[in-house]
């Protein structure tokens, strides 16, 4: 095998390099069938719980990462790229970061090695990005099934991305490929990245306002730039838009064309414009050379070409917008400029009187960049045609009459009559959802259980709301369903949790717990860790986590053992290293290290936590010798263990 540590990372991508720079690790989540027309359940439905890419990968080994335009999968795979290169010497994996966005019919997958001895490497790694991005998906991945099947001797581990209404659209499916959707920002990662990448410190209320922007990272690099420039948050999206677009053409004379004659800045809006909706209307992300000539002309091409919007691919002749969204927004203001009846003509299928699938993005910018007039126009031929479209809209362009209306026929359509899970339509996302929603119409939906379906997707919705003035009658149907609806309950208890009920009535969180003490579910044991994990004191609760492990992991037959992937070992990493009464920490240790319970160390996904828990041990036998002869007694003797802390 070559020599690792000599290998020249140069080689192993084709992108541009891959820089280094403070990333917060992103959480994933997947689908799980629960019947034929599949329900999605996600991984990681509440705030604080998950898993990363990393981890996913180690077990399953092929994977397709699915998410958004602009929820950061190209910085994810980039992360994931430079964790395994730093690790490859110890794992033994190398990783291969390719950027398919030149492949073409004629191409294979060896075309875009640029490593030569590929047949010394034993375990490697592909992470791919990109697949929404090339013309022919179906060739690519005929390709890449062609390329694994002559290499089944190696360990060829694979990543790709995509964007989900491109797998939805095209219903991409790869034969030993797991699916997974990548996670917005959570509330944590944004205070972060705010905090790091612009020094603001922004508040709560701040936060809770804006976070549909701040959750997506394109928008929230657009709102932190914003904010260093005005010392305030933009009103929404398209003001973030307008001023970053604004902002960067106007460096253009002091920077791209010092040397050249003073442009034209509303000339050059134009031009993109025109650029940025061909591309929307061929459905393509970049333009050919040669397009962009006979589009535009010589002289306007040269001056297009040094404009920090647009990107040459390298080794390439294609021109491509530096995020989808410019050319989607940009494209946007193309479509605001028509009058209202052309509007409508360009956005609809022809014939059909139904929106474009293909400008979804450009019209959700459409939507919030339209005077009034016009707006009012579009706004009724979609309420009469494609009201779901209005979802797109931010909350305040409509009366709360119609945002009732719009959202009740949308759910109705979905859970009702077609009998759908709400969540499986991932065009908009639950909690856009849950601007529009109205509590009143959704507690009754629960209280008549005219289909499971729509009573699921009611207590999933009234997770994600806001306080209302409905909300004792809301709490009231929730409890009702956690004691008496074995069917509900667990749904029920996630929204328990997610609407901080367990803080709010400390005495009522307790019944529930007492109520559930001798129940095995996994998923109720689950979602009461889950709630004891948001109370600092761990000991104060430490008898009913003890109860939950025993109930989730003690090897008994009265133990429900599913396949589900929940993650509460994650949270139990979090909440471990937070015991402070040695008794409970060495009762903690007694069930990781018993081999009666299905609790192993190699269940914990951070390394961080090993070395960390290894630390806090090694801390408490310094300060207490007595807790060393316990820790013998308790586990190593009676089990016959033996652990060398290299390898812990």
């Amino acid at each position: 095998m070559k020599e690792l540590d000599s290998l020249d990372i140069s080689k192993f991508t084709t992108s541009k390099k891959i820089e280094e720079y403070k990333h917060e690790e992103r959480f994933i989540r997947t689908g799980t069938d629960y019947d034929s027309e599949s329900r999605i359940f996600w991984l990681k439905e509440d705030k604080e719980q998950g898993v990363k890419l990393k981890d996913v990968l180690i077990s399953n080994g092929k994977i397709v990462l699915l998410g958004n335009p602009g929820i950061g999968k190209t910085k994810e795979l980039e992360n994931l790229f430079n964790i395994l290169w730093k690790e490859k010497i110890v794992t033994g994996l190398v990783p291969f970061f390719l950027n398919i966005k030149n492949f073409r019919e004629r191409d294979s997958v060896g075309d875009l090695i640029k490593y030569k001895y590929l047949e010394d490497l034993d375990n490697i790694c592909f992470i791919i990005d990109g697949l929404d991005e090339i013309p022919d998906i179906q060739k690519f991945l005929s390709a890449l099934e062609l390329f694994l099947e002559k290499n089944d001797d190696k360990n060829i581990k694979v990543v790709i991305s995509c964007r989900t209404n491109i797998y939805e659209k095209y219903l991409v499916k790869i034969d030993g490929f797991e699916y997974f959707y990548l996670e917005n920002l959570r509330d944590k990662q944004i205070v972060n990245i705010l905090k790091n990448n612009f020094n603001i410190d922004i508040s709560y209320s701040d936060l809770n306002r804006y976070r549909v922007f701040l959750e997506n990272p394109f928008n929230l690099n657009l709102f932190g730039k914003f904010y260093c420039e005005n010392s305030r948050f933009p009103n929404n999206i398209a003001e973030a838009f307008e001023l970053s677009i604004n902002q960067e053409l106007q460096l253009l004379n002091k920077e791209k064309f010092i040397k050249s004659d003073f442009i034209d800045l509303t000339h050059i809006s134009k031009i993109l414009q025109k650029i940025a909706i061909t591309n929307e209307l061929m459905q393509k992300n970049g333009i050919e050379e040669k397009d962009l000539y006979l589009l535009l002309g010589e002289k306007e091409k040269y001056s297009i070409e040094k404009i920090s919007f647009l990107e040459k691919l390298p080794d390439s002749t294609s021109f491509i917008f530096r995020h989808k969204n410019y050319q989607e927004f940009i494209a946007a203001q193309y479509i605001a400029e028509l009058n209202s009846e052309k509007i409508i003509d360009f956005i609809k299928i022809e014939k059909v009187n139904k929106t474009k699938p293909a400008l979804f993005n450009t019209i959700s910018f459409l939507l919030n960049i339209l005077d009034e007039p016009k707006f009012e126009t579009i706004k009724d031929w979609l309420l009469n045609n494609e009201p779901e479209i209005l979802f797109l809209t931010e909350k305040d362009r409509l009366n709360p009459y119609t945002q009732k209306e719009i959202f009740e026929k949308y759910f109705t359509d979905i859970t009702l009559e077609k009998t759908f899970w709400l969540g499986r339509n991932r065009r908009f996302p639950m909690n856009k959802l849950a601007e529009f929603a109205d509590v009143e119409f959704l507690l009754d939906t629960i209280v008549k259980k005219e289909h499971f379906r729509a009573v699921y997707s009611a207590i999933d919705l009234l997770s994600y709301v806001d306080e209302s003035e409905k909300e004792g009658d809301l709490k009231k149907i929730i409890i009702d369903l956690i004691f008496e609806n074995r069917e509900y309950r667990n749904d029920a208890l996630r929204c328990f949790k997610d609407r901080d009920y367990h803080k709010k009535d400390k005495h009522l969180f307790e019944n529930i717990v007492d109520f559930f003490k001798n129940d095995f579910d996994s998923d109720v044991n689950h979602q009461i860790v889950m709630m004891l994990s948001d109370f600092e004191d761990v000991d104060e609760n430490f008898p009913i986590l003890k109860n939950c492990l025993f109930k989730l992991y003690e090897i008994s037959s009265e133990r429900i053992k599913d396949n589900s992937i929940r993650g509460t070992s994650w949270i139990l990493e979090k909440m471990t290293l937070r015991i402070k009464k040695k008794e409970n920490f060495l009762t903690f240790l007694k069930i990781l290290f018993d081999k009666n319970f299905d609790l192993n160390f190699s269940d914990f996904y951070g390394k961080s936590f090993q070395d960390n828990l290894i630390q806090k041990i090694f801390k408490i036998i310094k300060s207490d010798e007595k807790f060393l002869f316990d820790l013998v007694d308790y586990i190593l003797v009676k089990d016959s263990h033996i652990f060398y802390r290299d390898n812990l």
